[in-house]
C-alpha cells in the first residue's frame, strides 16, 4: 500500500475536514483589483510629486521612505546591471568573495537596464517602482486567495483584506502627541513593514514576493494535508511544491523559512489538539517541505558564519524587538476584535481554526534570541485582520449596527498610513 493510500485511508477514519476552497466570484475579483489599484495609487502619490517637483536645478531620487535601505537596493541592482550574479558587500574595502544573496535585486537591476528607457540611475529607479507596483498588486491577490481558504463568508473576507491592505495602528497618537520615541522606539506601524501590508507596499518590493511564496508555500501545505482539497496531485507533491516555494523565498529573506517552517508546526500541532488525533503520517510530509527550503538557510547561516566579511556585516544589523506594549499599541485596533473571535473559531468548521496557531506564535517569535526578532513578525497581520474581522462579525448586533462598528473600525485603522503618506509628501513639498 503507499504512502497516499495509507493517508486517504487516515483521512475517512475520523474527523475528516470539511474544508472546501470556495470559488473567488468574479464580482469579488473586481472588488479585489479596484482595491488594489487604489492602494498601490496611495503608496505611490509622494514618489509622484517627488518627480513632478524636478527641474534644471533639482533631481528627485526616487524614495521617500526608508531612503537608505531602498539605496542599497538600487546599489545591489547596479550590481546586477553590470553583469554581476554574485553579491559584494559595496560598504568595504575588505577583499570577500561574492555570495548567492540579493538575488531578486540583481535580476531586476538586468531586467530595468534591459527593458527600460534612459540614463542608468533612471531605469533602477523607474525599474524599482514598476515592481514594487506588480508585487504589491500580486501580494494583495494572493492574500485574498489565501483569506478564501480560511472562510466562504464574503463579507468577512472583504472586511479582512480591506484591514490587512490598508490598516496600522495606534502609532498616529504617539506621533500626534509627541510621543515619537515612546519606551525607545518609533511607533511599529511606522517601521515594520513585516507586520503591516502597507508599508510592503509603499516601498519594499523583495517582501512582497518573498510573502506570495510564504503564503503559496503555506496553502500547499495545507494541500498536502488535506486540509485545503485542491483535486490534482499527490500529497507528496504539495509538500515538494511548499518546499519549492520557501526554498526560493528563503533566497529573497533566509530566516523567513524558519517562520515558515514555524507556522507549520504549531498548525499541525493545532489540527492534532482539534481533531483530538494527531496526524502522525502528515509529519514526513512537513519533513519533506523543510529538508527541501531548508538549504536557503543552511547557506546563509554559512556565509555568515565562515566569511568574516559577512559576519561582521551581519553583526551590526540589530532590529530587535521594543517594549511589549509597543505591540500591543501596533496591533491593538486588531486584537481586540479577534479576542472576539477565538472560542468561535476554534469550534467552527472549515479551517478558520488555522489562524489562531499563526497569530499565538507571534509574541514568542518576536522575543527569540535573534538579532532580527521584531521581524520574525512576518505575514501575522493576515491571520489577525481575519480574526479580527471574524470577531466584528461574531457580534450579536443587528446586521444595521454591525455594519457601522465595521465602518468605523475599518475607517480608523489606516489613520497612521495616512499620516505617514501625507507627511511624506509635505516634506516633499
Amino acid at each position: 500500500m503507499s504512502f497516499d493510500q495509507r493517508w486517504g485511508e487516515e483521512s475517512e477514519l475520523k474527523g475528516e475536514t470539511d474544508v472546501r476552497l470556495k470559488w473567488v466570484e468574479r464580482l469579488e475579483w473586481r472588488f479585489v483589483l479596484i482595491g488594489s489599484l487604489l492602494a498601490v495609487v496611495m503608496t505611490s502619490i509622494p514618489y509622484l510629486l517627488g518627480a513632478s517637483l524636478g527641474d534644471d536645478r533639482r533631481v528627485f531620487g526616487g524614495f521617500v521612505y526608508g531612503v537608505e535601505d531602498c539605496y542599497s537596493y538600487v546599489a545591489k541592482m547596479r550590481q546586477g546591471a553590470a553583469g554581476a550574479w554574485l553579491f559584494h558587500i559595496p560598504y568595504t574595502p575588505e577583499s570577500h568573495p561574492g555570495a548567492l544573496m540579493y538575488a531578486f535585486y540583481l535580476i531586476l537591476g538586468k531586467l530595468a537596464v534591459l527593458f527600460l528607457p534612459g540614463d542608468t540611475t533612471t531605469r533602477l529607479v523607474f525599474g524599482y517602482h514598476v515592481a514594487r507596483v506588480t508585487l504589491g498588486i500580486g501580494l494583495l491577490l494572493t492574500t485574498y486567495s489565501f483569506l478564501a481558504l480560511l472562510t466562504d463568508q464574503v463579507a468577512v473576507r472583504r472586511l479582512a483584506w480591506l484591514a490587512i491592505t490598508f490598516g496600522g495602528g495606534l502609532g498616529w497618537l504617539l506621533v500626534t502627541s509627541g510621543q515619537q520615541n515612546w519606551l525607545g522606539s518609533a511607533p511599529l506601524d511606522l517601521i515594520l513593514p513585516e507586520g503591516f501590508t502597507f508599508l510592503v507596499l509603499y516601498a519594499f518590493p523583495h517582501l512582497a514576493l518573498a510573502r506570495i511564496l510564504l503564503l503559496l508555500g503555506i496553502t500547499a501545505m495545507l494541500a498536502a494535508w488535506d486540509l485545503v482539497p485542491v483535486g490534482c496531485g499527490g500529497h507528496r507533491r504539495w509538500a515538494l511544491l511548499a518546499g519549492a516555494s520557501w526554498l526560493l523565498m528563503g533566497f529573497i529573506v533566509p530566516f523567513y523559512v524558519g517562520i515558515a517552517w514555524a507556522v507549520t508546526a504549531v498548525t499541525w500541532v493545532a489540527w492534532g489538539l482539534r481533531e483530538e488525533r494527531f496526524r502522525w503520517l502528515g509529519a514526513p510530509l512537513a519533513v519533506v517541505a523543510g529538508l527541501v527550503s531548508a538549504p536557503a538557510v543552511a547557506y546563509a547561516g554559512w556565509i555568515f558564519t565562515s566569511q568574516p566579511v559577512y559576519a561582521a556585516w551581519a553583526s551590526q544589523n540589530q532590529v530587535l524587538s521594543p517594549h511589549p506594549l509597543h505591540y500591543l499599541v501596533a496591533f491593538g485596533l486588531f486584537l481586540v476584535p479577534a479576542a472576539l473571535a477565538v472560542t468561535e473559531v476554534w469550534r467552527a468548521g472549515g479551517l478558520s481554526w488555522f489562524a489562531l496557531g499563526w497569530v499565538a506564535l507571534m509574541p514568542m517569535l518576536a522575543y527569540l534570541p535573534f538579532n532580527l526578532q521584531r521581524r520574525l513578525v512576518e505575514g501575522v497581520q493576515i491571520p489577525l485582520g481575519f480574526l479580527a474581522a471574524r470577531g466584528i462579525y461574531a457580534l450579536g448586533v443587528s446586521p444595521r449596527t454591525r455594519r457601522g462598528i465595521a465602518g468605523g473600525w475599518i475607517l480608523l485603522l489606516p489613520l497612521t498610513n495616512g499620516l505617514l503618506v501625507g507627511g511624506s509628501s509635505l516634506f516633499l513639498l
